[in-house]
């Protein structure tokens, strides 16, 4: 069955419907820990491996698998560095909003380390933030750019962290040496602060 945002992935697609006993990497961020109970890929056969830096957000995450069905492991690395995980081990990754905060030099390393840890034919599925449609994006591209050094980024106000927006045709350009295999533009209204914003993501599965 084709990958797609109407069966695997985040609000507004929520189950996954098909794999079994694949091996599955995915990032739990802090302010994300729900997901993997929202997956409930453990149930369907996956074998689930967490990966954070942050023993806080590991730490919340296997409160909550505790309430899960299945086995979901949590290992507590970098993704910007080596990963203490085998060679081409891995049927998928999930991106969900993580490798858009890295820089150029890390993001290399990460995709590097992708790369090397999936199976000839594993994929990296990955959700993250879209500027051809996204207003908001395209303000802050404006208004508040990250270096000259780290194209199509900007400061997130109030935070200082960067972040990267894309378009679609950018995707296989930054991504490589993955190719794109399908990408769907998915609108989801975001609040920040007291606003609510029209937001676009990129959901993109890319081939190794």
């Amino acid at each position: 069955m084709a990958i797609s945002s109407k069966n695997i992935g985040i609000n507004p697609y929520r189950s996954v419907g098909s794999g079994k006993k694949h091996q599955l990497s995915n990032r739990i961020l802090r302010s994300n820990n729900q997901q993997t109970v929202k997956l409930g890929l453990q149930k369907k056969g996956f074998n689930v491996v967490g990966v954070d830096f942050s023993k806080v957000a590991l730490a919340e995450a296997e409160n909550r698998a505790k309430l899960l069905v299945g086995r979901v492991n949590y290992k507590k690395f970098n993704i910007s560095r080596q990963w203490p995980v085998n060679k081409g081990s891995q049927d998928y990754i999930l991106d969900f909003m993580t490798s858009h905060l890295l820089t150029l030099p890390k993001l290399r390393v990460y995709l590097d380390e992708a790369f090397r840890v999936l199976k000839p034919d594993g994929r990296l599925i990955l959700y993250t933030l879209d500027r051809s449609q996204d207003t908001q994006a395209q303000k802050l591209l404006h208004e508040c750019p990250g270096p000259v050094s780290e194209p199509n980024t900007y400061v997130m106000p109030g935070m200082g962290h960067l972040e990267r927006a894309l378009t679609e045709k950018e995707i296989p350009q930054y991504y490589a040496p993955f190719k794109l295999e399908s990408c769907e533009l998915i609108p989801r209204p975001t609040r920040f602060g007291n606003e609510i914003f029209d937001k676009y993501y990129w959901f993109a599965v890319l081939k190794k």
